[in-house]
């Protein structure tokens, strides 16, 4: 164990051996005179006029300079508690919210002068006051160099002018403002105190596919979204090491929120979703869909044709008045008299001698080869064609449901259920047809998810469904790949595609995932996909979204006023002070290590508990 002189002679680097060197440094140029003091950079000022030293005897001296390197030693020791209890005191300002405030300051000096006061002797005899005196002088001309404040003033000496002065100094201190917190007290992950809304959030977190607990549970500020706990909980992770286990959290989050699209897209099984495929898929099946309803078609018209029940005669007593309507087009688009022209020809309409047209007799066979030739002759392309032709071919349908024989009108339902699949459905037609008289595509293959789930009406969608479902297991597979690829799409633009965090997962952008799921909800394509109890699962997935990475308006100190004090203490414990007593490097470093105190460690800890059970 040192004595004391040892202690000091190793604080200030002096010869112990020497009986009058403990003495005479007290009063040397080098340890604190007036003079010595005026040569420091950054003190301005004229040196003072040097103090003459009081007489005292050897007796005097010897317990005087025992006495004074004993404050030096006992008070170079007090900075521990004394810090100690000035970071509690700083936690407590910053959990109860009255950090910067004159109250707070006061609070801290009496946190560090009672430690130091409690914990470094005090000289009795009047050498042993002087000295220290002589000390404590010393830090204070120090102090402004080291920006302590006056604080080792109060390591060196707990002489009454030296502490009244460290005391007056640390009220002086700029204090940072931090956004105001709350206290253990208010602590709102108590079971006594949880909300019904909290208690839902986290049933619903826990109720996905991929449930988001244990280490990936809800935080308290997720479950609460009180601003203070979330508040607490965003500063906290902007903070080095002490931040890092929320950090953790978050992101181990964002990436159980890609489990849970992950895992529903796996429920179809191994699929490629790449656009592309995807469209040639539902391309494939439709088509394979429609030459077997073509095929039945033919087969019913074949039969009632060679049971001659196609030659049944019957009046085109619509098609008149259709050309009249459709001739008003006729400078626009060949269609109105390429149609007129046929029907004349074929005895579809009879031309009187005064121009009129009136309905003539004809056979079911030739009807449908009339309505054949429509079909072939309008322009893909041509919204007016279509309309023409849509027009003509409703009117001639009208008049063949004259036809009498049972052959005739199996036939007939048979090419109304083809009609209704290919032709009255505007997205399965779009899927089917090419641009005007060429093989191109209307719709690219890499279009066709596009044009299906996002673009079409719900409607169009379910009678799609209905074609592909019916198409045996190749349409079975392209309405899976749809879904599947539906749910992918709703993944990509819920995460950015460009910004990742630090174990590389994509951040979560909770306003487009709460679009896009929100968009389909309100269209009912999610439940016309996957039914209600999907459905909810993709509404549950959008608000915990929400509640993982939104936080009420104002409680993220997006200045980062609050990380930017941990840094600003992070750069002092590290800065070099070559040339300072001991006791001030203690000091700093003591500082930089407040926010990893237990009690704040303790409350992290809390916070990623969450609402307990």
């Amino acid at each position: 164990m040192p004595t004391a002189d040892e202690l000091y002679a190793e604080l200030l680097g002096i010869n112990v051996e020497d009986p009058d060197a403990i003495y005479d440094s007290l009063l040397s140029e080098d340890y604190g005179s007036p003079e010595a003091m005026g040569e420091i950079p950054g003190l301005g000022g004229p040196p003072a006029e040097p103090q003459p030293a009081p007489e005292f005897g050897m007796g005097e001296r010897a317990i005087g300079q025992g006495e004074a390197a004993l404050t030096v030693a006992t008070g170079a020791a007090a900075t521990i508690p004394a810090i100690n209890d000035t970071i509690n005191e700083i936690i407590t300002s910053i959990e109860q919210g009255y950090i910067g405030t004159d109250e707070a300051k006061q609070k801290l000096s009496e946190a560090f002068m009672g430690a130091m006061q409690r914990n470094t002797y005090q000289p009795r005899t009047e050498a042993g006051q002087q000295y220290a005196r002589n000390i404590g002088e010393f830090g204070e001309q120090l102090a402004p160099l080291t920006g302590l404040g006056g604080e080792l003033s109060a390591i060196g000496s707990m002489a009454p002018a030296a502490m009244t002065q460290t005391s007056r100094t640390m009220r002086e201190m700029p204090m940072p403002t931090l956004p105001r917190g709350r206290g253990p007290q208010d602590s709102r992950s108590m079971g006594a105190m949880v909300s019904p809304e909290a208690a839902q959030r986290v049933e619903t977190a826990r109720g996905l596919p991929k449930p988001f607990e244990g280490e990936t549970g809800l935080t308290t500020g997720q479950a609460t979204r009180a601003f203070e706990d979330v508040q607490f909980e965003r500063e906290t992770a902007k903070r080095g090491e002490v931040g890092a286990p929320i950090r953790e959290r978050y992101e181990n989050q964002t990436k159980q929120m890609a489990a849970n699209f992950d895992v529903m897209i796996d429920e179809f099984g191994p699929l490629d979703l790449e656009p592309r495929t995807v469209g040639f898929t539902v391309d494939q099946a439709l088509k394979n869909r429609f030459n077997v309803m073509k095929k039945k078609v033919d087969n019913a018209y074949k039969a009632a044709r060679n049971a001659g029940e196609m030659e049944e005669p019957i009046s085109m007593a619509n098609v008149p008045a259709l050309l009249a309507d459709i001739d008003e087009f006729s400078g626009l688009s060949p269609l109105p008299d390429a149609i007129k022209k046929q029907a004349i020809r074929k005895g579809i309409v009879i031309e009187a001698e005064d121009g009129t047209l009136q309905p003539g007799m004809v056979t079911l066979d030739e009807a449908e080869r009339f309505r054949q030739f429509v079909n072939k002759a309008y322009n893909k392309a041509d919204k007016r064609d279509i309309m023409i032709r849509g027009d003509a071919v409703r009117a001639i349908d009208a008049d063949m449901e004259g036809g009498t024989g049972e052959l005739y009108k199996a036939a007939r339902k048979e090419r109304g259920r083809l009609a209704d699949e290919f032709e009255n459905v505007g997205i399965t037609k779009r899927l089917m047809d090419t641009k005007g008289q060429t093989t191109e595509r209307q719709i690219a293959f890499e279009d066709v998810f596009n044009k299906i789930i996002l673009d079409s009406p719900v409607e169009e969608i379910n009678k799609l469904r209905s074609t592909l479902l019916k198409g045996g297991q190749e349409g079975k597979d392209a309405w899976m790949q749809l879904k599947a690829k539906t749910i992918d799409h709703i993944k990509s633009k819920s995460f950015s595609p460009s910004q990742t965090d630090s174990q590389g997962n994509p951040i979560v952008v909770p306003n487009q995932m709460v679009k896009v799921i929100k968009t389909m909800d309100e269209a009912g394509k999610l439940e016309s996909l996957y039914g209600k109890n999907v459905a909810q699962v993709f509404r549950d997935l959008s608000e915990v979204g929400q509640v993982l990475m939104t936080a009420p308006p104002g409680a993220v100190n997006y200045s980062n006023t609050a990380s930017a004090l941990q840094v600003a203490l992070d750069s002092l414990g590290t800065y070099t002070l070559t040339g300072f007593p001991a006791p001030v490097v203690t000091v700093f470093k003591e500082l930089t290590q407040f926010v990893k105190d237990k009690k704040l460690k303790a409350k992290i800890n809390e916070h990623l508990k969450g609402l307990e059970d």
